[in-house]
Parts: C-alpha cells; sequence; structure tokens
C-alpha cells in the first residue's frame, strides 16, 4: 500500500471545502437567510476547490454554548456528501464550533465529525513520482502538505470514525478504520494523531488484524518528526523518524511476526516459478532498520532476518535462509552499492536423511504418492547442505552485479555437501569460492573459481580420500567455458576442459588422466585406501609402471533435436606390472586408440580404432605344465 501527497491531501480538501460550505450556511443562519440558498451557495464554493457537494443536510439552527470558557455557537450539520477526482465521500454527523471573533477572522475553532467515508485510490503516475532522486524532491509532498494543514480555516479537526480506502486500484486497496486529530493548526507546532485498524488484509489472508497509533509533530517549516507503532497480536513495531527540508533518517525495530503480513509462500513460489508446495515461516527473533538519506544519497542497514523453508522437492528436510550484515547506500536512487551475507542451511527434520531427485523432468520433481516408495537409485541422500555467501553488490540501470567481497578480513563463500550417499556411492565435499561475480541483465553471466577444502568419496567399497578439486568457471548467456583439475595425494589425477556454445548448440570436451606412476610403495590399492583390491574374477592390484588417458569429445544438437557426441579416446600404459588373480604380468605396455560415440539411437558405443601391439616381458598364469 502506498500513501502520497495526493492521498493524503484529499481528505483534507474535501473536510475544508465541505467546511468553508458549512460556514457559510451556519453564518446564514445566524442572520436567518433561507436554507434554499445556503446550499447552491454551499456547492458552489465547494465547486471552486473541485469538489462536487451533492447533497448538504443541516440538522439544527444555530446553538450557543461555552466552550473552554469562551462563549461560543455551534452548528450541527446531518451529511454531507459528493465526489471528488470522481472518487465518492460522505461525512456524517458533523459539530462545527465557532466564535464569533474567529468567524470574523475566518476561522473555525474545532470541527468534530462522528462518521467519514473516504475514498483516495492513486495512480500509479503519482506512484512513480515518489520515486525522485533527490531527498528534497521526496520530501516535498510531505512539506507541501504541511503548509496546506497550517492554512486550513480551523484550529482543531477530529473524526472519530473514518473507512479510508487507500491503494493504486480496486484489486490492491486496503480499508482502514480510522480516528484522526488534527491539533493546534494555527500554532507553532502542529500534531497529527492517528489510530487506525487493518482488518483485510489482501497481502496475506492468515494475518490477523493490523493496528496502528501514530502521531506527527510539525514543530517548525520544513521540519518533521514521526513516531508510530504497530501491533499485530501480542508482537509490535516501534518506527521513529525526523525529516528536514533536504534529509531524513526512520528507524525501525520489529517482531519477526510482522512477516506474516505477506504470504511469504505464495511470494517465494513466483519468485522461484514452481508449482511445488512451500512452507515458509519467521522464527521468533528482532528484526531491526535504520535508513538515512541526505542531498541525493540514501542508506539502509538491516540486522539478521531468517526464514525457515519446508517443500516437497527436498523430502523430510527443513531449510533455514538467513540475510545478515545487510548495508545498502544508494545514490539519486540510480545506483545502488551494498554488501550482504546470505546463509542457507538444509537439514533433516528428524534423524532420517532427506532427498533430492536426480532425475529430470516435471516427474520426478513432483512428491511420490504415499504409497510409491522412490528407488535410491533416483534420490542423492543428504545429512546437511549448507550455503555462505557473503557478496558485494550493485545496481543500476537494471543491471545487477553480485560479487566477492573485497576486503581480504572476509570469509569466503562456502558451499558443503554432506554426508551425501546413493545407492553406489557416498561421500563428503566442501568447497570454496573465489573471485565470484555474477551479472544480472540484458546479457547474464558467471564467473568464478572453486576448490575444494574436503572431499571424499566411497564407490561400492573404493574409498577416494584426500581429493583435492579445483575449477575455473564462466558462464553467459552464450558461452559456457569450464576448467577443472583432480588431485589425490597432492598428486595431479584428471584434468578437464569444457567449452559449450548456446547460440550454436556445439561443445567439446578435452579430458586426460595424468601420467600415474606406480610402485611397491604406490600401489593401486594402497592410492585407493584398501588392503585388499577384489573384484569378482578375484584380487587385483598394479605394483608397477605408468598408466594415462585422453579423450576429446565433442557434440552437437541435431535439426531433429537429438544430441550426437564422439571423439577420440587414447589410453596408453607403460612398463605395468601386477596381478589379477592368479595371473601375474610384468612390463605390459601398449599404446590404444578408440572412437567413442553417443546418439539416441545407439547409446554409448566404444570401438577399437586402432590399437599398437601389446608387449609383456612375462605372463605367469600360475599354471603348471
Amino acid at each position: 500500500m502506498t500513501i502520497t501527497r495526493r492521498a493524503l491531501k484529499k481528505p483534507l480538501l474535501i473536510i475544508a471545502a465541505s467546511l468553508i460550505a458549512a460556514v457559510i450556511g451556519g453564518f446564514a443562519l445566524v442572520i436567518a437567510v433561507p436554507e434554499m440558498i445556503i446550499n447552491p451557495l454551499a456547492k458552489n464554493i465547494a465547486l471552486s476547490q473541485g469538489i462536487v457537494l451533492q447533497k448538504l443536510v443541516i440538522n439544527d439552527p444555530v446553538r450557543a454554548k461555552i466552550h473552554n470558557g469562551r462563549s461560543a455557537f455551534t452548528l450541527s450539520i446531518k451529511t454531507a456528501n459528493g465526489t471528488y477526482e470522481g472518487e465518492p465521500f460522505e461525512l456524517i454527523g458533523i459539530e462545527i464550533t465557532f466564535g464569533l471573533r474567529d468567524l470574523v477572522a475566518g476561522r473555525l475553532n474545532s470541527i468534530a465529525i462522528a462518521e467519514a467515508k473516504i475514498r483516495a485510490l492513486t495512480k500509479a503516475s503519482e506512484v512513480e513520482s515518489l520515486l525522485q532522486p533527490a531527498v528534497s524532491a521526496q520530501l516535498a509532498p510531505l512539506f507541501s502538505l504541511q503548509q496546506q494543514l497550517r492554512s486550513l480555516p480551523i484550529n482543531s479537526l477530529s473524526i472519530k470514525s473514518m473507512l479510508l480506502t487507500l491503494g493504486t486500484n480496486d484489486s490492491l486497496s486496503t480499508q482502514i478504520s480510522t480516528e484522526l486529530n488534527v491539533l493546534n493548526l494555527p500554532d507553532a507546532n502542529p500534531e497529527i494523531s492517528l489510530d487506525a485498524e487493518i482488518a483485510d488484509n489482501r497481502f496475506s489472508s492468515k494475518a490477523g488484524p493490523l493496528s496502528l497509533t501514530a502521531v506527527l509533530v510539525l514543530p517548525e517549516k520544513d521540519r518533521t518528526t514521526l513516531s508510530a507503532r504497530f501491533v499485530l497480536g501480542i508482537d509490535e513495531a516501534i518506527i521513529n523518524g525526523s525529516a528536514e527540508k533536504d534529509a531524513f533518517s526512520l528507524s525501525i525495530e520489529a517482531d519477526s511476526s510482522f512477516a506474516s503480513l505477506v504470504d511469504l509462500s505464495a511470494l517465494i513460489q513466483r519468485i522461484v516459478g514452481t508449482d511445488t508446495e512451500l512452507s515458509v515461516r519467521a522464527p521468533d527473533e528482532k528484526i531491526t532498520l535504520a535508513i538515512e538519506a541526505k542531498g541525493e544519497q540514501l542508506s539502509a542497514r538491516i540486522t539478521p532476518t531468517t526464514l525457515e523453508v519446508s517443500t516437497a522437492l527436498l523430502q523430510d528436510a527443513v531449510s533455514r535462509i538467513s540475510v545478515s550484515n545487510t548495508f545498502v547506500t544508494c545514490t539519486r536512487l540510480e545506483r545502488c552499492t551494498g554488501e550482504l551475507t546470505l546463509s542457507m542451511i538444509t537439514e533433516s527434520s528428524g534423524d532420517a536423511w532427506f532427498s533430492i531427485p536426480m532425475s529430470t523432468g516435471s516427474e520426478a520433481l513432483a512428491p511420490a504418492a504415499d504409497n510409491v516408495k522412490q528407488s535410491r537409485d533416483n534420490l542423492l541422500q543428504l545429512k546437511t547442505l549448507s550455503v555462505e555467501l557473503p557478496l558485494g553488490f550493485t545496481f543500476q540501470a537494471g543491471e545487477s552485479d553480485f560479487f566477492s567481497p573485497l576486503s581480504p578480513l572476509s570469509p569466503p563463500p562456502t558451499v558443503r555437501l554432506g554426508p551425501w550417499q546413493t545407492d553406489s556411492a557416498s561421500g563428503e565435499f566442501e568447497f570454496e569460492l573465489g573471485d565470484f561475480n555474477a551479472h544480472l541483465g540484458r546479457v547474464s553471466s558467471l564467473r568464478g573459481n572453486v576448490e575444494s577444502t574436503l572431499a571424499s568419496i566411497n564407490l561400492a567399497g573404493l574409498a577416494l580420500k584426500n581429493l583435492r578439486l579445483t575449477a575455473s568457471i564462466a558462464v553467459d548467456s552464450l558461452d559456457a567455458n569450464v576448467v577443472a583439475e583432480l588431485e589425490m595425494d597432492s598428486a595431479p589425477v584428471a584434468g578437464a576442459s569444457i567449452a559449450h556454445s548456446f547460440a550454436r548448440n556445439t561443445g567439446s570436451l578435452d579430458l586426460r588422466v595424468e601420467p600415474a606412476e606406480f610402485s611397491q610403495e604406490s600401489s593401486l590399492s594402497s592410492r585407493l585406501g584398501l588392503a585388499n583390491l577384489e573384484t569378482p574374477g578375484g584380487p587385483i592390484d598394479i605394483l608397477a609402471g605408468t598408466f594415462e588417458m585422453r579423450a576429446d569429445l565433442g557434440w552437437s544438437r541435431q535439426q531433429s533435436g537429438d544430441w550426437i557426441l564422439g571423439g577420440p579416446l587414447v589410453a596408453k600404459i607403460d612398463g605395468l606390472s601386477g596381478f589379477a588373480a592368479e595371473t601375474l604380468f610384468v612390463a605390459a605396455s601398449t599404446e590404444v586408440f578408440s572412437e567413442v560415440s553417443y546418439s539416441q539411437e545407439s547409446m554409448l558405443t566404444l570401438f577399437n580404432a586402432r590399437s599398437a601391439p601389446l608387449s609383456i616381458s612375462r605372463l605367469d598364469t600360475g599354471l603348471v605344465l
């Protein structure tokens, strides 16, 4: 809900013009002017202010009374209704108090309205007019309203019950039940007090009624102070602020339950673009927001905020997403820079592991029926998934950048996955992100370096420990490039370079397995952390020699939409010695040239294109002849 100068000005103009009409009516009654003359005169005066006064019903003639120790007169008006800029209004039970001295001076002492119904819908163009680059331009409507309040021909105004409809259109409008008091208007310290209740929340039907108590003090020209208190159930939000001609400050301290004013589940579903059921709640904690603005610069700082998210995509898990260390500075509302730390930790809601479907397609992402048990082949099961991203950011002209903090004292962004397991493997990973930069705009891009600080994999009993993975990633709307290196026990094991063109639907993979040198002290089984390396055919191990491999593969998408892949694969062994079951081999050497091909019809195939002769210095099968 947005309140602009026009939205605030409208009720005041309506009241002022109606009252001017009433004053003329009251004065006319004093001198016994017939009512048939009063109504046309009042309507003409209201029309000069842009108000169509359709009906004015006067209850009684003017009566004398003592008001604040002075003789005064009162005039009662039963109803006054009409339209202003096409929006209807109705005032019921108006009592106007004035003295002769006030009347001669062109003022009224007080106006009390029992009931008012006013609509003040705002046009979208007026909402945009608030987004001015300079703070003085943003505050201009407020101080213009201040001057208009001072110029009203009344000393005080009270509305016992006002039903005010605010918003940008009927679908987004909100009805507010309000008690309004405007005091000390001709004095140096005008004061506006407001008690309101919003029972119908268009943003979240689950939230209860919201009450507001606010006081706005206008101590002098181009200066104002605000204090307000919102109450939602047993929780509250306290707002304090002050404004001068070209600067303002605002502080807000609220209980996190105020997040229920917005349907967070529906909001996040729209942002993520998923129909999967989400449950979002804000844990109990205080949220504080401090805003300062001067000239053309605005800065804001917010304390940690946390959301708990549950979704069917992560079965039996709860995610806690928090934003902390948030600071933003904007210049002319055109360029904003700042920092924040985004944290997410997903854990199982009980002792069991939680699952992430690994298959693609909407059916795989949909939650399984209660009587259907998904195969573990299609699930990645985890104990913990956590992300810690300290980020700097900039926003300008619809283009956004998120990047690693420049301060060396800031911790690097980290991602932790695991412990995890599938039907045939398990492990644990932790990665750090360096030189991270994500650009969102006309041409979006993602760049950064990845380095593992923890990596272990167990494949069907084969334990791969002390792994280290490094990679550099560069992805944009047109191309993707990834270069990765894998080490084990500080020795290089494999490397890969991947390039893909989204525009041409083509790509390539250059994969190499580094020369692995085996010895009695560094056998294959010791590298895999096994005392004995067993296969279905018996024990196997490599005790000497080297092995290396390289593949150069390419892929493309055909006009039919099918993908094809192919390219050469070269494997070379030199002086390889070891045993397989009962067979002993010594100094085996060869070089194998093969072709790899894949299509949706033939799937993955490997055929021998050309091979060098296999030479073995010694072969002992263990058979006694």
